[in-house]
């Protein structure tokens, strides 16, 4: 294989790379969407039933 057709196949590996990344990253933004939804309406059942809930970013002991 010579250094160009290597150079080539390298190439093509990152492009892929980079749409693999792009894929996953806009998963984690669906995702991240979902889950301040489900946030959203558990917050809100909470508050509609008189249950205290631990606030934003509190870590779990």
């Amino acid at each position: 294989m010579s250094s160009g057709e290597a150079l080539n196949d390298l190439g093509a590996v990152i492009s892929q790379l980079r749409e693999e990344n792009a894929q996953m990253q806009s998963e984690i933004d669906s995702l991240r969407g979902a889950v301040t939804y489900q946030d959203s309406v558990l917050r809100q059942l909470a508050v509609t039933a008189g249950v205290a809930m631990r606030p934003l970013g509190t870590p779990i002991p």
